[in-house]
């Protein structure tokens, strides 16, 4: 007498199994999305801070950012902001730069232009791009999708598309300023 059976077939199990599978690879695309947009929210934080640091670094140095330097040198660039201005590296380093493990050994997943005098809010002088700012010439921002941070001298960060990303020739002093 087998009459009450309790339990699944193994064809209801593997069809069970398939609709599960169908709906999490609906969900991963919105999922990776979501993660990005979260790793592009935390980069935004780290780029205020480092505005932030800036601002108070100006304040004790004459209204002047520090020196850029084309080579890591922690006498120039963001390096003097540490460990007075900003006690944590984490803030160096964007969560989508993958090729960053250590920002004051490997430099900054941020490029920064400095040496300015603090005489506008508009000036360009930190941007996530991963590489550095502007060091693939013409090239826009890589850490993220279709577009990238970008950190003015009011402190302000603001979101820019691709398409209104700055364009830098070979000469150094042809990279705009106000792109907004």
């Amino acid at each position: 007498m087998h009459g009450n059976k309790v339990g699944f077939t193994l064809i209801e199990l593997l069809v069970v199994i398939a609709i599960i599978s169908v709906l999490a690879s609906l969900l991963m695309p919105a999922l990776s999305t979501a993660r990005e947009k979260a790793r592009q929210i935390q980069c935004l934080s780290n780029l205020r801070q480092l505005g932030l640091a800036l601002m108070m670094y100006a304040d004790n140095n004459q209204d002047s950012y520090p020196l850029y330097s084309s080579h890591m040198n922690t006498d120039y660039d963001l390096y003097l902001l540490y460990p007075m201005y900003i006690d944590n590296v984490g803030v160096f380093r964007c969560l989508s730069d993958r090729q960053l493990d250590n920002p004051l050994q490997d430099n900054s997943s941020y490029g920064y232009r400095g040496g300015y005098k603090n005489i506008s809010s508009n000036i360009q002088l930190v941007a996530d791009d991963g590489a550095g700012f502007p060091v693939n010439l013409g090239s826009g921002p890589s850490n993220h999708l279709r577009g990238g941070n970008m950190l003015y001298s009011g402190g302000h960060v603001l979101w820019l598309s691709a398409g209104k990303w700055p364009k830098v020739s070979d000469d150094p002093g042809n990279v705009p300023f106000n792109i907004h």
